[in-house]
């Protein structure tokens, strides 16, 4: 009898028995990926490529855009993006490259210089070396401060060859001109390869289905990491986008898997939290209804990853994926839904100051200093103090990290900012609730 090979043997002996509490190798993928089976894209991909500048992205879009074959956009990602594209989550994201500031800061260092530099009297010197000397140090200043304007504008240049001209964000949300970033969508996709509008009544049933998975004494996603969120639909929204792509595969007849390139690593579709030692498998409840439904596994990956398959020969390939690792979201990051868990959580516990004060950091780009406390909570100029006004935002955020919607090792809601030991100054909160926060506003959450 001839010896089969491990690697046949392995597969022989384990996956045909449990398949979907296989780990794939990279090799898997790649043979996956070469196969030709269907990829579709999730929501948060797009929010990548969004916080990329304009040439590196263009050049990640020109990798994905020949796969318009194969590549599908979910209507409940296209759904969330309408939601999202001219939101500020969105929009205040986009990277620019501009000096301005810097070239600001620059001369105002410069006219400090100079402006010390003629009010210099040396009690010991005569007045007209005196004079001569200030005269002369400010010609100097002078022409350093024009040697220094040129060299900044030789590097916004510069700049601007690598990165390329930003959108201009502010005549976007004035409706001056069209929202160049629906376009990243539509370069990226044929028109036959946007699945279709899912009925009202199919989507209400699978919200109610949503609900009864979240709810079982042994629940199981998608979503199930953002049954926090106040709004249902909203919550529902990672398993109404993975029903649909399940049933396009079924319509369709792929039967040998597909992948799903997604930025998600929380321990949703996955088994666990991802990150460079944890068990890189999708989570075996969702994997066996994938295999029992379609016929063939679900493959997740994120961006960077599928664009190494997609390109693997591309001189730029190393390049990109590190600009996309640099735009995706980082570990610790608050999700929308966590921030609506807290501040919910916050009021329906009698701490509307604690929720109000965030609020306000929020709206005052993530600092709101003690003076402004005052007025968000009616105080006006009064001093009063705010002991352990922390506490109950971090008891809570404890509580989410404990359910699985907050990560461990994101930053604290609310941190004091002191000036010099006593008092604190003020509070900030984590940047990601700028945006966020603001979204909340606009929809009137």
């Amino acid at each position: 009898m001839d010896r089969i090979s491990i690697d046949e043997g392995e597969n022989l002996v384990f996956d045909e028995i449990r398949p979907e509490f296989r780990i794939y190798t990279d090799g898997d993928l790649e043979a996956a990926f070469q196969s030709g089976i269907p990829v579709y894209f999730d929501t948060n991909v797009f929010r990548v490529l969004w916080r990329m500048h304009t040439l590196p992205k263009q050049r990640v879009v020109d990798i994905l855009s020949p796969l318009e074959h194969r590549t599908f956009l979910p209507f409940q990602v296209r759904y969330e993006l309408a939601a999202q594209i001219n939101g500020p989550s969105v929009l205040n994201g986009i990277p620019t490259v501009n000096l301005d500031k810097a070239r600001g800061l620059m001369r105002s260092a410069f006219g400090e210089l100079n402006q010390q530099s003629s009010e210099a009297n040396p009690m010991n010197m005569p007045a007209g070396e005196v004079n001569e000397r200030i005269t002369s140090l400010t010609a100097e200043i002078e022409q350093r401060l024009a040697e220094t304007e040129e060299w900044f504008t030789a590097r916004q240049r510069d700049l601007l060859d690598l990165l390329g001209e930003s959108p201009n964000v502010e005549d976007i949300k004035q409706g001056r001109c069209e929202n160049v970033l629906a376009r990243t969508v539509s370069e990226i996709f044929a028109a036959g390869h946007l699945l279709p509008e899912v009925e009202e009544a199919t989507r209400e049933s699978r919200i109610q289905e949503y609900q009864a998975r979240i709810s079982r004494d042994d629940p199981v996603g998608p979503g199930l990491t953002d049954r926090g969120k106040p709004v249902t639909e909203d919550a529902a929204g990672d398993y109404l986008m993975w029903r649909e792509v399940v049933q396009h595969c079924v319509d369709n007849t792929y039967d040998q898997g597909f992948m799903l390139i997604t930025e998600e690593t929380k321990a949703d579709f996955w088994e666990e939290k991802q990150n460079t030692s944890s068990l890189r498998r999708v989570n075996p409840d969702i994997q066996r209804e994938c295999i029992e439904q379609t016929g063939g596994p679900m493959y997740l990956m994120g961006l960077s990853s599928f664009l190494a398959l997609a390109a693997p020969q591309n001189p730029d390939l190393q390049e990109l994926r590190a600009l996309v690792d640099v735009a995706a979201p980082k570990a610790g990051e608050w999700s929308p839904g966590a921030v609506s868990r807290l501040l919910a959580a916050l009021r329906a516990e009698g701490n509307e100051r604690q929720a109000l004060v965030i609020e306000g950091a929020a709206e005052r780009d993530g600092y709101i200093s003690r003076p402004e406390i005052g007025e968000v909570l009616g105080w006006g100029a009064e001093n009063r103090y705010l002991t352990r006004f922390r506490m109950p935002a971090d008891r809570i955020a404890a509580e989410l990290v404990a359910e699985g919607i907050l990560e461990a090792e994101s930053n604290p809601p609310l941190t004091a900012v002191y000036n010099g030991p006593g008092e604190a100054v003020g509070y900030q909160v984590p940047i990601e609730f700028v945006g966020i926060i603001a979204e909340m506003a606009r929809d009137g959450h």
